[in-house]
């Protein structure tokens, strides 16, 4: 009886932090592909830390792991950011998945331990909306330029120019009034 009692107290510690471990293990693959892609540029790194990123999240107690979904979000946000192209072929639902984990995220309680990295996406997504706002300018789609300068605004509000984009925008589509207040801000 005191044997086993030994053998548990020495074995339950042991497979406790072996899980907890692997679990840094996992995260530290995506961390390592993103070091890698900021040494070499090169976009096989940043599509092996969307691949790990994404296995990661598994189960359903995976999409509630906040560390997890946060560098989900980073790699996301990075290659949206990045990869303008769309070398990797990455669907074109992706901005809005990972503009709705960043809110997410955001709107976390807990979110302060990783405030640099939400900082960094959200960044990465407000120039991400500029650019497409650019995209729908250059087309004459000024009503869908407004909605991505407005996202855009929503990531970096202190952002300054655009308003000046916003009320570009409203002056094209015939928002005279929108335009004129955005122009007064």
């Amino acid at each position: 009886m005191r044997c086993r009692k030994i053998l548990l107290s020495v074995l339950i510690p042991f497979i406790t932090t072996t899980f907890s471990f692997a679990q840094s293990e996992a995260l530290k693959v995506v961390v390592n592909n993103l070091a890698f892609y900021k040494q070499k540029n090169d976009l096989k790194y940043l599509a092996a830390a969307k691949k790990s990123a994404d296995s990661l999240i598994i189960t359903k107690s995976d999409t509630a792991d906040l560390e997890k979904n946060t560098y989900r979000a980073l790699v996301n946000s990075s290659i949206l950011y990045i990869d303008s192209l769309n070398k990797l072929g990455q669907p074109a639902t992706l901005l809005a998945e990972t503009s709705t984990l960043v809110d997410k995220l955001a709107a976390n309680k807990k979110v302060y331990n990783f405030e640099a990295e939400i900082d960094y996406a959200k960044r990465c997504l407000a120039n991400v909306y500029i650019r497409k706002g650019f995209e729908f300018t250059n087309n004459s789609d000024f009503t869908n330029a407004r909605q991505s300068f407005e996202s855009a605004r929503k990531y970096a509000p202190n952002f300054k120019q655009l308003n000046d984009y916003i009320a570009y925008s409203n002056n094209k589509a015939g928002n005279l009034v929108d335009a004129a207040k955005y122009y007064s801000n």
